[in-house]
């Protein structure tokens, strides 16, 4: 008897699915949540961009561990020792629950003898990438800058935004959030010391987060297409003044730069 009621148990157990511990990992596979790394920029030895809260960054130069570090706002900042010029950097967000995301990033680092950042005079025009007045020519497209305001982040800080226009120039979509975040570097002189700002997002409340979903979903722009979007960044005063540099994304120097108040 005994022996028949233990058949019997693992004939309907094989039947129902539910000692299959193939059936187990599979759902547990496929029911891990998506996430992403972006407005990813290393500028001599600075790593920023953006990433799902509590997730944590790691940095890597081929199997070398560069650093790490755990994102609390949605955003991450930290230094990277020894990194080179145009070294390929692999970044790897991890977090219990999702999958894990990676991007790879080329460092740029400053070459200046004195440690400084380039001029911000603009510079003479080059024969195809340029910034002129309020427009910016490059190879992957046109920007023609307008206005900036500046409003609260939803976290209790200051964003500035600064409006533009877009047009995609190229052959290839482009992912306008990563050709801003890698290529302009925006700063705030405070006191005696000057600042590198953090790339944000608009506040869920802010009345231009409808115009702002190109960069902060990080949409693809089609090749001759035109859009009008936001960029933000985290102030770190609310009252300074910030300059925005352009930087050539196949040359990394200084195109010139734009002052907001």
């Amino acid at each position: 008897m005994k022996k028949i009621a233990l058949t019997s148990v693992a004939i309907l157990s094989i039947v129902a699915g539910t000692l299959d511990p193939a059936n187990t990992v599979f759902a547990k596979k496929h029911s891990l949540k998506h996430q992403s790394i972006s407005s990813v920029v290393l500028r001599n030895g600075k790593l920023s961009g953006k990433a799902k809260s509590g997730s944590k960054i790691s940095a890597y130069h081929g199997s070398k561990k560069l650093g790490s570090a755990t994102i609390k706002n949605s955003h991450f900042t930290f230094k990277l020792k020894g990194v080179k010029n145009n070294w390929k950097v692999k970044l790897v967000a991890a977090k219990k629950g999702y999958k894990k995301a990676t991007k790879t990033v080329v460092a740029h680092v400053s070459t200046s003898k004195s440690g400084n950042y380039t001029p911000v005079s603009v510079q003479p025009k080059p024969k195809k990438e340029y910034l002129s007045g309020d427009t910016l020519v490059l190879k992957q497209g046109k920007f023609n800058f307008g206005s900036s305001t500046r409003e609260p982040d939803g976290d209790g800080g200051t964003n500035i935004l600064v409006f533009f226009t877009y047009t995609n120039t190229t052959s290839k979509m482009i992912e306008l959030d990563d050709l801003v975040s890698d290529n302009f570097t925006a700063r705030q002189s405070i006191g005696k010391v000057t600042k590198d700002l953090d790339p944000s997002v608009t506040s869920d409340d802010s009345q231009y987060s409808d115009q702002a979903e190109i960069m902060d979903n990080s949409e693809y722009v089609n090749p001759g297409q035109t859009v009008s979007t936001v960029a933000a960044w985290d102030l770190d005063s609310d009252s300074a003044p910030v300059k925005i540099s352009f930087y050539s994304p196949n040359e990394d120097t200084n195109l010139g730069t734009l002052t907001y108040y």
